[in-house]
């Protein structure tokens, strides 16, 4: 599944440079190709869950739908909007779907970072209290030994 997925991922990239090149010309076609392919993708994903873990599945559903909405938000740039007043507002609507999505993957990967961080620290304090338990042991067994060994 990861092999589709991987191919899946770059043929998207080579269809939007495509799109891009030959229809330098035609900013609606553009689009409407781009909301098409982020809607097949995030069909795929949610279909196919091409992740092994169920949290991976969702980020990747939410990279997508955010996409998705970013792309919905490049429409008022095509050319049925004149104004430019009303492109310079939606550029700020778009600016904030991209720092919205920026935003929560960054949370998503200090959070997930800082639960390692807590995890590797209390198995460090788990394995310091069991050596220190393990040399009290030992310690004990050869103060018993000694005692064996004076009492004969």
């Amino acid at each position: 599944m990861a092999v589709a997925h991987s191919t899946m991922f770059m043929l998207r990239r080579v269809l939007y440079a495509a799109i891009m090149v030959y229809w330098i010309d035609r900013s609606y076609f553009q689009i409407q190709f781009m909301i098409f392919k982020s809607s097949l993708a995030m069909l795929y994903s949610g279909y196919f869950r091409p992740f092994e873990l169920p949290q991976t599945n969702r980020i990747e559903l939410m990279n997508e739908a955010c996409t998705l909405l970013c792309t919905y938000s490049l429409i008022p740039f095509s050319d049925f909007v004149p104004e430019a007043e009303v492109r310079y507002n939606c550029g700020w609507v778009l600016v904030v779907f991209v720092l919205m999505q920026i935003l929560l993957n960054l949370g998503i990967i200090i959070g997930s970072s800082l639960i390692e961080v807590i995890r590797r620290c209390k198995l460090r304090i788990r394995r310091h209290r069991n050596i220190k338990a393990f040399k009290q042991r030992l310690d004990f067994i050869k103060q018993q030994k000694e005692r064996q060994e004076l009492a004969k």
